[in-house]
C-alpha cells in the first residue's frame, strides 16, 4: 500500500514551517487501536486518525479549512475499519 498525498489548497503555517502537503502513511493496528467501532464515525475520530497517519499534531489538522478539510476527511475515512476504500489514492495526489 502506497502513501496517499493531499496537496493543500490553503497551506498551513505552523511555527516556522509552512505545510503545503499532508502525506498519509498506511494505517497499522496501532493507529486504529482504541478508535470507536461503529457504522458512522464522528468527525473527531476521523480527524484523530488523520493526525496519526500524517504524523502531524492536532493543531495542524485543526487549522484545515474548506476543500482541504473535506479532502482530508475523505482520505482518512478510507482508512477506517470497514471502509472499502482503505488506502485508495486521493484524486488530488
Amino acid at each position: 500500500m502506497e502513501p496517499v498525498k493531499v496537496k493543500l489548497r490553503h497551506p498551513i503555517v505552523f511555527g516556522s514551517e509552512t505545510i503545503e502537503e499532508l502525506t498519509f502513511r498506511p494505517a497499522t493496528g496501532k493507529d486504529i487501536r482504541r478508535l470507536p467501532m461503529r457504522d458512522g464515525y464522528e468527525i473527531d475520530t476521523i480527524l484523530e486518525l488523520a493526525a496519526r497517519l500524517t504524523d502531524r499534531p492536532d493543531p495542524v489538522i485543526d487549522r484545515l479549512t474548506g476543500e482541504d478539510l473535506e479532502e482530508v476527511i475523505s482520505v482518512a475515512s478510507g482508512f477506517m475499519p470497514g471502509s472499502r476504500r482503505a488506502g485508495s489514492a486521493s484524486s488530488r495526489s
